[in-house]
Parts: structure tokens; C-alpha cells; sequence
């Protein structure tokens, strides 16, 4: 368990802040991190690395992050990339380029990941997904966002500054809504009992 932590790495490095790692035989898992504050400043790669690929099992399972902010990673949109997880809940965090210009952005990898959660997030940034086991996502997406091939059951709730696709399942949900039509969108949606955009 990590908690009210600064993470700063202030000269050029490889990896990631927070990295866990599975082996053939072990995966990582039960990880409670809570008010950290991480910036790469020109340092770490990505901020969060959960990699479970290596565990053909069951990948990495039971992490948690709670009020956490994210800052500067250098990997182009990569300061959260979770690989072959299983129950992922980050609540309350916030993803952003400062002091870098670098886009950042979130990325759950491989099909298997599953019941993955993020709520109340501010993201400046891209969200990638190719989960299929369920993934809800809720929050301000100042990006991209992209369900790729092979995702399925992944749900968007909140206000997008950029676009969102989805190459993967129709059950695959966006209740996505541009910034400037927020307000009419959620009263449209009280009122027809619709799911969708515009």
C-alpha cells in the first residue's frame, strides 16, 4: 500500500513509477495506492505500468488507485498502460501533460483485461481500450477517445473535447457529449430516455 506520496523523477529514466509485473508463475496484484502525486518531469516513461501478460491465467488482478494525480510522462500516451488485468478501479484521478507538452493518455491492452473502472477521472489526454471483459470509464476526456479492434463491453460516460471511435464490438457504448452541448444533451437524455451523442 502506497499512500500521500510525491513521486518525482526529475532526470532521464526508463520504466515507470509504479510498475508491477507478472512472471510465468506469479502475477501481480492487490495494490492499494492513495493520494499519490506522480510527475515524470522528462523522467519516467509512464507513470502506472500493470502488466500482466506474462500470467496466462489470470493477468494481473485487484489494483486500486484513489485520488491520485498523473503528470508527465514521456511515452506519447502512455502515463497509464494497463496489459491483461483483471478488477482495476482508479476513482478520483486525474491524468495531465504539465510541465511536458507531451499528449498523455490511458491504455488498457489485451483482450482479456476485464472489469476495469475509472470514475470522477479528468483525463488531458487519449484513452485507448481493447478490454472485452468490461471496462466503465466516466468522467472529463479532454482527447481522443478509441475502442479498438476486438474490444467489447467497454461504456463512456461524460463531456469529450475530441473524437471517439469504436473499431470493436456494437456492444461497445459511448454516452459521450462535446463540451459545448453538455447542458442540452443531459437534459435530452432525462427527458427521451436515449443513449447516444448529438
Amino acid at each position: 500500500m502506497f499512500e500521500n506520496l510525491l513521486l518525482w523523477q526529475p532526470s532521464t529514466n526508463s520504466g515507470a513509477a509504479i510498475e508491477a509485473v507478472s512472471t510465468a508463475t506469479n502475477r501481480p496484484g492487490y495494490i492499494f495506492c492513495y493520494g499519490l502525486r506522480i510527475s515524470g518531469d522528462q523522467g519516467w516513461e509512464r507513470c502506472v505500468l500493470i502488466d500482466g501478460t506474462l500470467n496466462e491465467g489470470s493477468g494481473a488482478r485487484s489494483v486500486y488507485f484513489t485520488n491520485c494525480l498523473f503528470f508527465g510522462a514521456t511515452t506519447p500516451e502512455e502515463t497509464i498502460v494497463l496489459k491483461r488485468v483483471v478488477n482495476v478501479a482508479f476513482c478520483g484521478c486525474g491524468v495531465f501533460p504539465a510541465p511536458t507538452m507531451i499528449t498523455q493518455g490511458i491504455k488498457v491492452l489485451d483482450t482479456f483485461s476485464s472489469f476495469v473502472s475509472f470514475s470522477a477521472l479528468s483525463l488531458l489526454g487519449n484513452f485507448r481500450t481493447q478490454a472485452a471483459g468490461g471496462l466503465h470509464a466516466a468522467g472529463v476526456f479532454n482527447g481522443n477517445v478509441t475502442c479498438e479492434s476486438g474490444s467489447a463491453r467497454n461504456v463512456f460516460d461524460g463531456s469529450i473535447s475530441g473524437s471517439s471511435t469504436n473499431s470493436g464490438a456494437l456492444s461497445n457504448l459511448k454516452r459521450m457529449v462535446p463540451d459545448s452541448d453538455v447542458v442540452n444533451w443531459t437534459l435530452r437524455q432525462q427527458f427521451s430516455g436515449g443513449i447516444g451523442g448529438r
